[in-house]
């Protein structure tokens, strides 16, 4: 069972931990030719505050979302993972940036699922949700990866 929760909003007072997800994330280094391809097919990431919260923005464009995961209390949780997922082509949400702090890159019980598993999980979900949407594409792979949904007909 998971101890993470998810949400799409992020207060402007995880500025600062946002950041050091985001940008100065130790596991960079891993993922830097897929991070260089990410931003080179849909442009660059910018944490961007829309009145008191904040939210990513690629290529300096609002058609992007971000998923935020959290870990702990509702009224102290500390901010440990960010999914960043943009609607291309318009049959596909395309994962284009996620990160995980370096605490949360293997699971702490052998029960959880790893924290990126868990985020690319919620983006699935929320492809269900979404009428037109036939897969999910990750680019954080060795050339992007198409998973297509399975809807009930």
């Amino acid at each position: 069972m998971s101890h993470f929760f998810f949400s799409s909003m992020l207060k402007i007072e995880y500025q600062e931990d946002l950041e050091q997800l985001f940008y100065f994330n130790t596991n960079q280094a891993r993922t830097e030719s897929v991070i260089v391809r990410s931003i080179e097919l849909l442009g660059n990431p910018k944490i961007i505050r829309c009145g008191e919260t904040l939210r990513i923005s690629i290529g300096g464009k609002d058609n992007s979302e971000s998923l935020f995961a959290f870990e702990g209390c509702f009224l102290s949780p500390r901010l440990v993972g960010v999914v960043v997922y943009v609607r291309k082509p318009l049959d596909c949400l395309t994962i284009a940036h996620l990160a995980v702090g370096s605490d949360y890159v293997l699971s702490k019980k052998q029960s959880d699922a790893p924290l990126a598993i868990q985020l690319f999980t919620q983006v699935m979900k929320i492809a269900h949700q979404i009428k037109g949407i036939e897969a999910v594409s990750v680019l954080y792979t060795k050339g992007a990866r198409r998973i297509s949904l399975c809807r009930d007909k």
